[in-house]
């Protein structure tokens, strides 16, 4: 068994897939939600977001801390030392 973790990092955030879940589309289809974790850069705290096939620019903040139309600036999060 493999530690190796899939994930993405977009715009300097990181993404973890943490899994899969099924879907039933509007027209009644089968398909699959792909699932992400990623840490909040204003509090940290770790939250989820879903996606289809493609992950495209997802929000950074979690619900709580949404700021929509402010972006982050660069070492935000105290928590995070990678950046």
């Amino acid at each position: 068994m493999s530690d190796a973790t899939i994930g993405v990092v977009i715009k300097g955030q990181k993404y973890r897939w943490i899994g899969s879940e099924p879907y039933t589309r509007k027209d009644g289809a089968s398909s699959n939600l792909n699932l992400w974790e990623t840490d909040c850069p204003d509090c940290g705290k770790p939250w989820r977001i879903t996606s289809g096939q493609y992950l495209g620019t997802p929000n950074k903040r979690c619900p709580e801390c949404a700021k929509p139309g402010v972006p982050v600036r660069d070492g935000m999060n105290p928590k995070d030392t990678t950046r």
